[in-house]
């Protein structure tokens, strides 16, 4: 019984701590996973996205939180998280009237679209050009003494804000563990005053049982007094009855005798009309079954008439369907053949250096997407499959769910094409860069092996004919949004029938989320591209990506 107590306290006193809300924040779903956050942020938002880890449905782990207003993003933060709360705060950028917005430990400071970290590159595509404003002069120095000063004392302050917050703690977890302790005695006293109600309910029943069957033998009693008193008067009257009956039942024999003739001639007449009128009847049941086997012979052959029809029809529509997509193919491929240059850069694959021979594993995909406005966008990823018939369709696939799923709002513009191939398991990249001037993006996709260093050079000659049609400059502002490389083996990776299911709406790396079936088939160079968003160590990124992954996949 104590174990059982302490059991229940201790359940208590869990779902005390998991109902406490934290004060001024309201919980939200990003992802499928639960957090906290400060009300002004989550008033009025229309998507919250969660890029960090999520541990029994509440976030957990350091990661990035977008906020989404109105279709378009409000607010990025990089925050600490642990059971959804919030644990430290980091820094978190928003727009406001056209300019980038710092706050970091509650001062806010304007800062440049150009000083946003990668992670927060996605608001740039809001902010106005507007010049880089000079940097902040050095402040002077203060003499060593002061500054010792000042130090000593904050250590100081800090110690006992930790000794505080600790005693608050013990405090707040002392008066959970009294409340819980008060709940169960109020519930033992519940649990007593149920069982003498219970008790009392059962004293009380047998009592009137006990009344009620008092009551029976005493109405037995009475009745079988009276029983014995009426048998006497029955048998006496029973036998007037019977003499009379006696002289009745004679004359009545007379009369039933004669009234049994009457019916049997009656019931013989009464036979011969049924047997004539089931013969009849069996006749019409004939008849109606053979009309019942006409109407299903010509029902049969109208249902065949309507097969024959319905395919014929499938089959021209077919026809048609083709018809129109050979048409679109066509009207594409001389759109393509008229406009000067594309708006985009579109992936240039690279063959393992190994030479591996065997069926195709992955491949690059490439489509175009146009938008209401005219704008076309470009799109660069990788694709699996087991061979060169199933990498193709499922590279359609891929652009088909991209076009619905994706954060560009645009219609594909022409059937997906199937770039260079690799054979056998190995790595595959995709990279994405932003051009806020030209509000749109360059895409870089391929499938490589172990020469990391052809890679490193097709992605210099890509960004440099990405920024001739961008018209960038080395001083422009653009920047690597991000760059994966992932790990694709002949059991690791989906299909196009998973696609659909594991989509993300707004979602911007395709391969990576659609293809790939877990977070440990991918990696980023997240130590180089935080330090350098333009990303100009190529080959050291890619290094430093592909170790990840031969750490965590055993692939050494």
């Amino acid at each position: 019984m104590l174990k059982a107590a302490v059991s229940l306290l201790a359940t208590l006193i869990a779902g005390v701590a998991l109902a406490q809300v934290p004060a001024g924040t309201a919980e939200v779903t990003a992802d499928g996973c639960k957090l906290y956050l400060p009300q002004s942020e989550a008033k009025g938002a229309s998507r919250i996205r969660w890029s960090g880890q999520c541990a029994s449905g509440l976030a957990e782990g350091r990661g990035v939180v977008r906020v989404y207003s109105g279709g378009k993003i409000s607010a990025v933060s990089e925050r600490t998280f642990a059971a959804g709360k919030i644990s430290s705060a980091g820094e978190s950028y928003s727009v406001r009237s056209g300019e980038v917005i710092r706050n970091r430990g509650g001062d806010q400071l304007q800062i440049a679209a150009s000083e946003l970290p990668t992670w927060a590159l996605e608001l740039a595509m809001l902010v106005e050009d507007r010049p880089v404003r000079a940097p902040p002069r050095p402040a002077t120095p203060a003499p060593q003494k002061q500054v010792d000063k000042v130090a000593e004392e904050a250590k100081k302050a800090e110690v006992k804000a930790a000794a505080e917050r600790v005693q608050a703690e013990k405090d707040r977890a002392a008066a959970e563990a009294k409340a819980a302790a008060e709940k169960l005695a109020a519930e033992k006293a519940a649990q007593e005053t149920e069982r003498k109600r219970v008790q009392a309910e059962k004293d009380r029943a047998a009592a009137e049982a006990k009344a009620a069957a008092q009551r029976s033998a005493a109405a037995e009693k009475l009745a079988a007094q009276k029983a014995a008193q009426a048998e006497k008067e029955r048998a006496a009257a029973e036998r007037a009855v019977n003499e009379a009956k006696a002289a009745a039942e004679k004359q009545a024999a007379e009369k039933v005798a004669q009234e049994a003739e009457r019916q049997r001639q009656q019931a013989e007449k009464e036979r011969s009309a049924a047997e004539a009128k089931a013969a009849a009847e069996k006749l019409a049941a004939e008849k109606a079954a053979q009309e019942a086997e006409r109407q299903r012979g010509q029902a049969e052959k109208e249902r065949a008439a309507a097969q024959a029809k319905a395919a014929a029809d499938k089959l021209a529509t077919e026809k048609a369907a083709q018809e129109e997509a050979e048409r679109q193919r066509v009207a594409a491929v001389k759109a393509a053949a008229e406009k000067p240059r594309l708006l985009f850069a579109p992936g240039r694959g690279f063959a393992e250096a190994t030479g591996a021979s065997g069926a195709p594993l992955r491949a690059v995909v490439t489509f175009k997407l146009t938008s209401e406005t005219g704008q076309d966008y470009g799109v660069a990823t990788f694709v699996a499959g087991r061979g060169e018939a199933d990498l193709r369709q499922n590279a359609e696939a891929l652009a088909a769910m991209y076009e619905r799923s994706s954060p560009l709002k645009a219609r594909l513009l022409a059937t997906a094409e199937l770039g260079p191939s690799c054979s056998g398991p190995g790595y595959v990249v995709e990279a994405r860069v932003t051009y806020p001037s030209a509000k749109s993006y360059g895409w870089y996709a391929g499938c490589m092996g172990e020469g990391l260093e052809q890679a490193a050079k097709n992605m210099q000659q890509l960004e440099d004919q990405m920024h001739r049609d961008y018209k960038a400059s080395p001083t422009s502002f653009w920047a690597y949004q991000y760059l994966i490389v992932g790990y694709v083996d002949d059991k690791n990776f989906r299909g196009r029938d998973q696609y659909e299911r594991v989509a993300q709406s707004n979602m911007m790396a395709p391969g990576r989320v659609m293809v790939l079936t877990s977070p440990q088939q991918w990696a980023e160079c997240t130590g180089i591209v935080n330090k350098d968003p333009k990303l100009k160590d190529k080959l050291g990124c890619l290094r430093e990506a592909v170790d990840k992954l031969k750490t965590t996949l055993g692939l050494r």
